[in-house]
């Protein structure tokens, strides 16, 4: 790591490292939009994060496209495989919510997964986005511009909802396709993406960051034309995420995650589990150890992780036990 250039991106086992930390700092975002219970004795506001979360983890799932062998080979294929590494999870999940009383269970749980709009709306775009893997500049420009087109018309559509467009339970379908679409493009021409200096590009995502607030406050449930400047929101959005990644690519980041071999344990733990942690959350969260005060974030949280980690090895188990081949302990027990 000591050779590394000004700014490079790391990858262990074709995954970039400096995208797996983007990743966790998404699962912790959201995680955090979920726990208003936990928050309500002291100011729900907090249980904040959940846009820039979810613009964040879209933008890593589109520049995911771009490493490894996942959408290699053909349409078919690459279809195949998402649904073989998305339904597992949920067959599992779906039976032991159902055994332990967490709740009902129909066919549409396993075929539709109606709860989980966050993994509906990122298949539909792989099987939309995927023809334009290899796109160029003027590619790009196209389906940016197709995509806030989209939102826009979508809202003019659909009635002034109660909250942001961001977080509206129809809308948000088509808010979240123009960061999965730049996170595309960046993991195309992922040589090109330059640091402007060692501090500068983290302190430029955090007043991003802060801008999108800013932005979306002047629309935020109005019900008149302010409402439609919400989508300028998607221009700090998308750049606080570019900034924070071109943040996270600096070699003494890197150097940071790969020497310190817990850091790196942790961080590929979150990434890993991101799917089950985002399934399982949303039955534990639970007001019960707020007495406990600032600790119940600590214990929710880890009966999060623990829940995911159980069901990473049931749904390792479930699969084994439908393959050709022999039980392996070690391969369910570990995170890769």
């Amino acid at each position: 790591m000591a050779n590394l250039p000004p700014h490079t991106t790391h990858t262990v086992r074709e995954r970039n490292i400096a995208l797996d930390l983007l990743k966790v700092i998404a699962v912790l975002l959201i995680t955090n939009s979920h726990f208003r219970v936990l928050y309500q004795d002291i100011n729900p506001a907090l249980a904040t994060g959940g846009v820039p979360g979810n613009a964040m983890f879209f933008f890593v799932s589109g520049f995911a496209l771009t490493l490894g062998t996942s959408a290699k080979g053909s349409y078919i294929d690459f279809v195949k495989n998402k649904i073989r590494r998305l339904l597992p999870t949920f067959i599992v999940w779906n039976i032991f919510a159902n055994i332990f009383s967490l709740k009902d269970i129909s066919w549409k749980d396993f075929i539709l997964i109606p709860e989980y709009w966050f993994v509906q709306c990122i298949f539909i775009m792989y099987l939309f986005i995927y023809p334009f893997l290899h796109m160029n500049k003027k590619t790009f420009m196209c389906l940016m511009m197709g995509s806030v087109l989209i939102m826009l018309t979508m809202m003019l559509l659909f009635s002034y909802p109660d909250r942001s467009v961001f977080n509206d339970i129809t809308l948000r379908y088509f808010c979240y396709l123009t960061p999965f679409i730049f996170g595309l493009y960046c993991g195309i021409h992922n040589d090109k993406i330059k640091s402007c200096g060692r501090h500068r590009d983290g302190l430029i995502g955090l007043i991003l960051f802060a801008s999108y607030f800013v932005v979306i406050s002047f629309g935020k449930c109005k019900e008149n034309w302010m409402y439609y400047t919400e989508i300028l929101a998607l221009i700090p959005l998308n750049l606080f995420i570019l900034f924070l990644y071109r943040f996270f690519s600096l070699k003494n980041i890197l150097k940071t995650v790969m020497d310190n071999k817990l850091l790196f344990f942790c961080i590929r733990f979150f990434f890993l589990l991101s799917l089950q942690i985002y399934v399982v959350q949303f039955y534990l969260i639970t007001d019960n150890y707020n007495r406990l005060f600032p600790l119940n974030f600590l214990i929710v949280f880890l009966i999060i992780l623990v829940c995911a980690y159980c069901l990473h090895i049931f749904t390792r188990l479930f699969e084994q036990t439908l393959s050709k081949e022999s039980w392996n302990i070690r391969r369910i027990l570990h995170i890769d």
